[in-house]
């Protein structure tokens, strides 16, 4: 059975055990390049070089399908614009006009990829999430006078930014999106009694949506060379530590919407929509520092240590439905809407819109 942990236990989970997983890939003489210096780094090479393997193994059974799993999340976080349960901008003292602000998280959850280091089977469950705050607002052309009747033009766009230092840990990240929707109304309202169908729209438009997220750690750690007949003691590692992901992408939604009202203040609705993707998605671990020993002779001697791993993945298309309800409060319209791409990625997103 799938354990859901979220992203930021995961990355704090490699990070804190990155040390023992991952072979070094890259150890260098420091910049005064002497004798004892391309020693240390022969000997760091030589400690290292014997599980290259691994690293390979760790990019294309994890991070690569964990970009992968991101590219989907980003694809249907950047969809869930502008939540609304009408299919046209008609309602109200003074129609077609809305304005809104809503707020989104999007999740996805693949299998578990399994690693054998030794005896021990490691899980590592595949998450991805991403959240989005957005303001939105539309018009309906034709009734404004603009000469195209039943088209509706609906504007989003939202995002920012965070840092957080802790102890020897730094997380930062930011969130940016933005887009425009064209929808036209096919099929007028007709109501019956206490129901009333809320006709039908077809839309088309654009967005895009840039994500990224570091977690950050400052460490100190102790790394055995005494197999090296040129140093006396155990080496110290100091490096950054740096796990993250970055995921930019555009979509062009192609969608169709329904709804029925129900006793004049209840509106629930569903569609269904394919979005061309474009863009790419990138998630890597890296650790950079100097490792300091002590020869036998007493000499300092100094190395650079560099461990670079990325997972790369290009957006796919994507398939979704969605659907919600929204309660009407004079001008105000409480909205919730899912969002889900047949392919382990689901998103909610709750809004308040003012709609004259």
């Amino acid at each position: 059975m799938k354990k859901p942990i979220t992203i930021i236990f995961l990355l704090t989970f490699l990070l804190a055990t990155a040390p023992s997983l991952f072979a070094a890939i890259t150890a260098t003489p420091t910049d005064s390049g002497n004798g004892d210096d391309v020693d240390l780094a022969n000997a760091l090479n030589n400690l290292m070089g014997v599980t290259t393997t691994f690293g390979d193994s760790f990019v294309r059974r994890f991070l690569d399908p964990e970009a992968e799993n991101l590219s989907k999340t980003n694809i249907i976080g950047g969809l869930m614009g502008h939540p609304t349960s009408d299919p046209t901008i008609k309602s109200g003292v003074l129609p077609g006009f809305m304005i809104g602000g809503c707020a989104g998280v999007a999740a996805g959850l693949s299998d578990d990829v399994r690693f054998t280091l030794a005896d021990e089977t490691i899980e590592f469950p595949l998450v991805a999430g991403v959240v989005g705050f957005n303001l939105y607002g539309g018009l309906n052309l034709g009734l404004w006078g603009l000469g195209l009747p039943n088209v509706d033009i609906i504007l989003h766009g939202g995002g920012g930014s965070f840092g957080w230092k802790f102890d020897d840990y730094e997380i930062s990240g930011s969130s940016y999106r933005g887009g425009i929707l064209l929808r036209y109304h096919v099929i007028n309202p007709i109501s019956l009694l206490v129901v009333k169908f809320l006709g039908l729209s077809v839309g088309a438009g654009y967005a895009y949506q840039n994500v990224d997220f570091k977690l950050c750690r400052d460490t100190r750690d102790s790394l055995d060379v005494s197999a090296h007949p040129s140093f006396s003691s155990n080496a110290t590692w100091r490096s950054k530590q740096t796990i993250g992901f970055e995921a930019s992408n555009s979509m062009i939604p192609l969608q169709v919407q329904t709804g029925i009202n129900l006793l004049w203040v209840l509106n629930l609705h569903v569609g269904v929509g394919y979005a061309l993707a474009y863009g790419d998605t990138e998630i890597g671990y890296k650790a950079k520092g100097t490792v300091r020993a002590t020869t036998v002779g007493t000499n300092p001697a100094s190395a650079n240590l560099l461990i670079d791993y990325t997972g790369k993945e290009k957006a796919e298309n994507a398939s979704y439905i969605f659907g919600g309800g929204e309660i009407k409060i004079f001008m105000f319209h409480i909205v919730a809407e899912g969002i889900w791409n047949f392919d382990e990625v689901a998103g909610f997103t709750v809004g308040l819109r003012f709609q004259l």
